[in-house]
């Protein structure tokens, strides 16, 4: 491996960039985030409201919380206590699946190590109690259609599958790569940020009158 490709002087520069790129991009376009930080909290304020003025819509979620602590409470006992006096677990049925189109948790990792089987399913449980919350409590078509967008938008941010150290995929690969891929992602997102655009392909690859035709 090349330890040129491990210098700190570069991850030094690299973060320098970032960062004066995330204030140059904040203050540059202040009056938006401001704009859409307002409109969620206005969202959610309405939620709220509606909540602490019709206290049999309080108690609807307080079931919806119950129901869901219980679920959690049973998927425990499922993957860590049964298997420790030997009932066992059946790994064909787990206890909640993703949705179909979610890929997030495709990888078999996520249902070969236990913690993060645990991880996995207990985050499927709290978005499926959020979205639950949203579709069932009475509210106005347009709030409605707000909070279930910025509701899923958290779920999505929240999920084990984005962060290093709750995602095992990304552990055993950096684990095999030495490191490798940790600092390809690093540099990647620099040159994102750098481009303001995500870069999802190999855009060196790719050359006009060649393989890449425009209008």
């Amino acid at each position: 491996m090349d330890s040129k490709e491990f210098s700190m002087g570069e991850l030094f520069n690299g973060m320098v960039k970032l960062n004066q790129y995330v204030f140059q991009n904040y203050f540059k376009n202040f009056s938006g985030y401001h704009h859409d930080i307002s409109h969620i909290g206005l969202t959610y304020s309405s939620f709220l409201g509606r909540l602490f003025t019709h206290p049999d819509e309080i108690t609807k979620v307080q079931n919806f919380h119950l129901e869901f602590l219980q679920k959690r409470q049973a998927l425990w006992k499922n993957i860590f206590i049964d298997p420790y006096f030997g009932k066992g677990k059946n790994e064909n049925e787990p206890f909640i699946v993703p949705k179909k189109g979610d890929n997030r948790f495709k990888a078999p990792h996520w249902s070969k190590y236990p913690f993060f089987d645990f991880l996995k399913q207990n985050h499927l449980l709290a978005e499926e109690l959020a979205l639950r919350i949203v579709d069932e409590v009475e509210m106005g078509h347009s709030i409605r259609k707000k909070l279930d967008f910025y509701t899923k938008q958290y779920a999505d941010l929240f999920s084990p599958a984005n962060y290093l150290f709750t995602n095992p995929e990304a552990i055993e690969l950096a684990l095999e790569t030495k490191g490798r891929s940790l600092w390809n992602g690093f540099n990647n997102y620099v040159n994102d940020v750098e481009k303001g655009r995500i870069t999802q392909v190999d855009e060196s690859a790719f050359e006009v009158g060649k393989n890449l035709a425009i209008t």
